[in-house]
C-alpha cells in the first residue's frame, strides 16, 4: 500500500494522459487514502471517478510493450495501482457476483504483473467462495470466464506464463 500510495508512483502510472478525464497524482493519492480510511471504518464506498481511473489504468496495460508513450515503468506502475483500487473496490461486498469477479480477475493481474503475487493469490482467498464448481456449466455460464480466471491466475498460473512489460518471458527473468 505504502508504495502504491505514492505521489512518484501516482505520477508514472498516470503519465502525461490526463487532459481533464484522469485526476492529477495529487487528487488520485487524495482519492485513494479517502477510500482506504473509509475501508478501516468499514464504508467501502469507492467512487465512480476512484473506479474508472482504476479501469483506464489497467487498460493502458495491455499496450505493447514498445508503444512510445507509455514505458515498462509507466506499465508496472498503472498494473500497482488499478490492482491496489480494485482491491479496495472488492472489499464492498453489495456488488454482485459478477462485479467482485471481474474486480478480482483484474486486481489479480495486476497484482501478478508488477509482482505483488502474494496479493493476488489474497485476492483468490477472498473470492474463492464465488467460484461455482458444484453446479453444472450451464447453470453459471455467465460468470464462467471471470470464476475461471480469477482462481488460475492467482493460484495455478506460473508468472512465467505472463509476458514482461519489457517483453521478456517473465518479469522475475526481465533484464529491465
Amino acid at each position: 500500500m505504502d508504495r502504491t500510495v505514492n505521489r512518484d508512483v501516482l505520477a508514472a502510472a498516470l503519465g502525461d494522459y490526463r487532459a481533464g478525464l484522469l485526476p492529477t497524482a495529487d487528487e488520485l493519492m487524495s482519492l485513494i487514502a479517502g477510500a482506504e480510511i473509509a475501508a478501516v471504518r468499514s464504508k467501502f464506498d469507492i467512487s465512480d471517478e476512484l473506479l474508472r481511473t482504476a479501469w483506464f489504468l489497467h487498460g493502458i496495460t495491455a499496450a505493447a510493450p514498445d508503444t512510445p508513450q507509455y514505458n515498462a515503468r509507466q506499465l508496472r506502475e498503472a498494473f500497482a495501482v488499478s490492482a491496489h483500487i480494485f482491491d479496495l473496490a472488492l472489499a464492498d461486498e453489495r456488488r454482485d457476483i459478477i462485479e467482485q469477479l471481474r474486480l478480482a480477475f483484474a486486481a489479480q493481474i495486476g497484482y501478478r504483473r508488477c509482482e505483488q503475487d502474494p496479493n493476488a493469490t489474497a485476492i483468490f482467498h477472498r473470492v474463492a467462495r464465488l467460484v461455482r464448481i458444484d453446479e453444472d456449466l450451464p447453470d453459471h455460464i455467465d460468470t464462467l470466464a471471470v470464476e475461471a480466471g480469477s482462481p488460475s491466475s492467482a493460484c495455478s498460473v506460473p508468472s512465467s506464463t505472463f509476458p514482461c512489460v519489457h517483453g521478456g518471458a517473465s518479469s522475475r527473468t526481465c533484464a529491465a
